[in-house]
């Protein structure tokens, strides 16, 4: 066969000259928008889901710290717990360490694990209701952060358990924003521990008197951290 009849043969030409190529750009395109637009329409789904398996997960951490809080009360001649503190605001934030000093956690960790991983430390803060005259938390008697001094609360003070606010998250995520659980408008469900042992998720304006937010100049009137009448308040209206 001579070369011009063996470059002319099917078996030398191969396969066709549409076999092969690639994608041209404006196909690359097209499929990097769809794709694009389908992980837009996932990620909505994705965001809550993920938000959901860490609100179990925190409601699950206040649970279990009011029971270890109830526990550790009724040893403590039913008083809540209160480190060495000059005012009632730091209580509400180093509440763990006479827990850990008792043995009732190995380390802060174990009371917040979330929190301490993501923040650093823990997350959870206890009423300062429990730490604080319900007295000193009532209109017209109130003093500023830097003057409220810690006193002893007994379990016995709170007269609606059920309904009186224990722990709270300090900080709430969402869509990437980190806010204070209260009083952010819109913002979404935080989990809270009440004095008998529950917890469930709440908007922060569902635990308000009429779902008025009106707090005095020294910040008491918060839901569940600052409630009026302290101690003999209530944050669950219903």
């Amino acid at each position: 066969m001579s070369g011009d009849a063996a470059r002319s043969s099917p078996s030398f030409r191969g396969a066709s000259p549409g076999a092969g190529r690639g994608f041209s750009l404006i196909e690359l395109v097209v499929v990097m928008g769809v794709v694009m637009i389908l992980v837009g329409l996932a990620l909505p789904s994705l965001q809550r889901s993920w938000w959901t398996g860490r609100s179990v997960a925190q409601l699950a951490s206040v649970r279990h710290n009011a029971a270890l809080i109830g526990q550790y009360a009724q040893v403590y001649r039913d008083l809540y717990p209160q480190p060495d503190a000059r005012t009632s605001t730091e209580v509400v934030h180093f509440w763990y360490k006479p827990m850990v000093e008792s043995g009732y956690f190995a380390s802060p960790r174990e009371a917040d694990p979330l929190g301490t991983r993501r923040h650093g430390r823990v997350n959870i803060m206890l009423s300062e209701c429990m730490a604080h005259p319900p007295e000193r938390m009532v209109r017209g008697n109130t003093q500023p952060e830097r003057e409220r001094r810690p006193a002893p609360v007994r379990t016995g003070d709170v007269l609606e358990p059920s309904r009186k606010g224990l722990l709270a998250l300090a900080k709430l995520e969402s869509d990437r924003i980190q806010a204070y659980w209260c009083c952010v408008p819109g913002f979404p469900k935080g989990p809270v521990a009440f004095a008998d042992g529950g917890a469930s998720l709440e908007y922060w304006m569902d635990l308000l008197p009429n779902q008025r937010f009106e707090p005095d100049r020294n910040g008491i009137g918060r839901p569940v951290m600052t409630t009026w009448g302290g101690a003999r308040g209530r944050d669950r209206q219903q």
